[in-house]
């Protein structure tokens, strides 16, 4: 029995000092705290909030300067659903 694929990144935007807010291609909203990786490896670059804000979406992965990325899995399995309004 094959498992679902997981959702893609379509947009990824800075919510607070250590948290995304991040849109799946599935529509789902959903919350990254990413400071549960910011004290392991390349991720202690992000505890600079210039190198943190400047995170970008590339479908597959979250991209941050000085090539360090988080998976779409990760970003998904390690968020939190959030409540939006269709506009």
């Amino acid at each position: 029995m094959m498992s679902k694929p997981l959702p893609k990144i379509k947009t990824a935007q800075v919510a607070d000092a250590h948290s995304l807010q991040i849109i799946f291609d599935n529509g789902e909203h959903r919350l990254l705290d990413v400071s549960q990786f910011m004290d392991k490896g390349v991720f202690t670059a992000l505890n600079e909030q210039r190198v943190f804000n400047a995170v970008k979406s590339m479908g597959y992965f979250l991209q941050w300067p000085g090539e360090i990325d988080l998976s779409a899995d990760t970003a998904y399995l390690c968020s939190t659903a959030q409540k939006h309004e269709n506009a």
